[in-house]
């Protein structure tokens, strides 16, 4: 997989050391290289991660459980901004991990 260049814009920014971004068969956006989800999170979108498994007890995140951490992600109590860029991220992890 390519990145894509230059980079596109999102609504979150990815840590320096986070593989960038390329574009699946689908045209879905994809990180270049799969590694586990804290590597592509902030320190704040950990806390917000940390918090989303702590409330709903949630499995450990695999292609198979990826679709319930986005369902409670939606349903926590949190800043809103913070969900929609963490939610991006799953989003884009899930393409990554089910390809």
């Amino acid at each position: 997989m390519e990145p894509l260049e230059p980079q596109p814009d999102l609504s979150f920014s990815l840590p320096e050391y986070a593989p960038q971004l390329g574009i699946n068969k689908k045209g879905q956006y994809v990180f270049t290289y799969s590694y586990t989800l804290p590597i592509y999170l902030s320190d704040e979108q950990q806390t917000l991660f940390d918090l989303l498994v702590q409330t709903y007890d949630l499995p450990v995140l695999s292609r198979y459980s990826i679709a319930q951490y986005i369902d409670k992600l939606e349903q926590l109590k949190s800043d809103e901004t913070k969900k929609k860029q963490l939610l991006e991220i799953l989003d884009i992890y899930k393409n990554t991990i089910t390809e």
